[in-house]
């Protein structure tokens, strides 16, 4: 089991903001409510980390070929573990999976072996089986080992943490090619078989009990059509509807129109920003949620280019590039030298996740 350590809670909670924790689970044997081994991974300062935990789960053959009966005697039992452990961690955040139905559906079973009434906050999932089938023409098949060969991605399939790690590698993978995928779907909607495909052989006899020469009534015929048409439509109709609504929150949330940072423009601050004449050289101030950093002194030309044009593209490109760093809640700034003739003043800042960064800010942004 891979230790807890306090840099790696520091990398999860400072893990870019929209960034899933991958999971996933080893079991004792092929009875679902046996987990023994939980996984978690996710990425963070532009690395891969993962972290396992073991759990004792009901008396049963082992089969697994990395978890033993030994190894786990002293552990508590996956219900101890997920409430006192794993629940904090997860809790409200954005999760991501391979076959997300059936991992939930083992987790749910392991708690509810020792401990009745399972229940967690319904959150998004990003489910990697899902999403590579929808965005990859060229898999052969949708295991995972397949999506991992497409992506040349190496994992240990005998290892839930390096499946995890397979599986937020993967979504990063696809994210690069296709942001759509950056977006989940509500865990509820696939617990409820959202992402479970038609059963063949259901199919199969559906089609064949239907023989052509009867005669349907009015009734009949609207009771099939309903339910093989019509509530499949409806549920793919709320998934997209929940879908797009996460999105727009989202983008409520942190979009940032950079049109009104231009130098003839000033934010709406709520107080008076600083003026130019007021700045001092190793005086501290304030950005806001929504102010920018800029890294590179010669990046502010084009910087205020894309601002003015509303190059929100551009935009997005820089800060993933790491050459421009939105503030995401108030930061104290120490001013470090002059004011250049664009209106920006170096700076480092103080506190915050962003501590120690240096770059350049506009003083019209900063505040007392």
């Amino acid at each position: 089991m891979a230790e807890f350590t306090e840099e790696l809670h520091r990398s999860l909670v400072q893990r870019p903001s929209g960034s899933a924790i991958a999971i996933a689970a080893d079991l004792a044997n092929d009875n679902p409510n046996s987990i023994c081994r939980f996984a978690m991974a996710w990425i963070s300062d532009g690395s891969i980390h993962g972290v396992s935990y073991l759990a004792k789960p009901p008396a049963g053959e082992f089969k697994n070929r990395k978890v033993t009966e030994e190894m786990v005697k002293d552990s508590p039992t996956f219900a101890e573990l997920w409430e006192e452990t794993i629940r904090p961690l997860l809790e409200g955040q954005i999760l991501a999976a391979f076959q997300s139905q059936e991992l939930f559906l083992a987790i749910k079973m392991s708690y509810e072996a020792t401990w009745p009434g399972f229940s967690m906050k319904d959150t998004y999932v990003r489910d990697l089986k899902y999403l590579a089938t929808s965005y990859i023409t060229s898999l052969g098949n949708d295991s995972f080992s397949s999506i991992m060969h497409v992506m040349d991605i190496p994992v240990d399939l005998d290892s839930a943490t390096s499946r995890a790690m397979g599986v937020i590698n993967g979504l990063a993978w696809l994210s690069s090619r296709y942001p759509s995928t950056e977006y989940g779907i509500p865990l509820s909607a696939i617990l409820a078989g959202a992402l479970q495909p038609r059963n063949a052989e259901e199919e199969t006899r559906r089609r064949t009990a239907f023989k052509p020469h009867e005669i349907l009534g009015p009734q009949s015929a609207l009771v099939r059509y309903s339910t093989y048409f019509l509530i499949p439509f409806i549920v793919l109709t709320i998934i997209i509807m929940t879908v797009y609504i996460h999105k727009t929150e989202e983008r409520q949330k942190s979009q940032v129109n950079f049109s009104k940072y231009s130098t003839t423009e000033m934010p709406s601050l709520g107080t008076t920003p600083v003026k130019e004449s007021h700045v001092q050289i190793g005086a501290t101030y304030v950005m806001v949620r929504g102010t920018y950093l800029i890294f590179n002194k010669e990046d502010i030309p084009d910087i205020l280019k894309y601002s003015a044009d509303e190059n929100l593209f551009r935009i997005r490109q820089l800060i993933k590039a790491r050459r421009l760093l939105v503030f995401d809640e108030p930061t104290t700034v120490k001013v470090t030298g002059p004011i250049n003739e664009k209106g920006f003043v170096p700076i480092v800042v103080q506190t915050g996740k962003y501590s120690d960064t240096a770059g350049y800010v506009m003083v019209k942004l900063m505040k007392k």
